[in-house]
């Protein structure tokens, strides 16, 4: 299931290469992805549907953001599985600003940053305080169960400046 959620949003990335309006072609495949979704048991977190939220995706990338995704699998709770996608999609967004791997290790090492050194406090805080600037709440939150665990794929749609 795992290349079913990146042959998604690869085939969403793709689709949206070009700027204006979505095409009927993009359309059918937007349609496509979602009920390959659906078949998939993901189920979306919020009001709506699937098919509806990756419509809203691929406008917003037809209109020239970026789309960040961040996915995990096997988690015990929904909400771990949703806090490590974010995780994931934050560690993205902190490689794609010019963060070394260094520093953003750092904050995983010290997630509630209570480090003595003020030097890692600084770094730790700094680049925090850019990535939360970055991700909004996600634009596509979805969820599915599998044998007692939690995947969770969300997609956040930031600005490319």
């Amino acid at each position: 299931m795992k290349n079913l959620s990146i042959y998604i949003i690869m085939l969403i990335m793709s689709l949206c290469s070009s700027a204006g309006t979505l095409t009927d072609e993009d359309k059918k495949h937007v349609w496509q992805q979602a009920y390959l979704m659906e078949l998939g048991s993901w189920e979306l977190q919020g009001l709506g549907s699937i098919e509806q939220a990756l419509y809203n995706v691929a406008e917003k990338m037809k209109d020239g953001m970026t789309v960040i995704t961040g996915v995990s699998y096997r988690n015990s709770t929904s909400a771990d599985a949703l806090n490590n996608a974010y995780d994931n999609a934050a560690r993205q967004v902190a490689l794609s600003r010019g963060y070394s791997y260094q520093e953003i290790a750092m904050i995983e090492s010290d997630p509630n940053n209570s480090a003595e050194d003020d030097e890692h406090k600084r770094v730790v805080e700094r680049i925090e305080t850019d990535v939360t600037a970055q991700l909004p709440v996600p634009t596509l939150v979805v969820l599915r169960e599998n044998d007692g665990k939690y995947d969770c794929m969300a997609m956040y749609v930031i600005s490319t400046e």
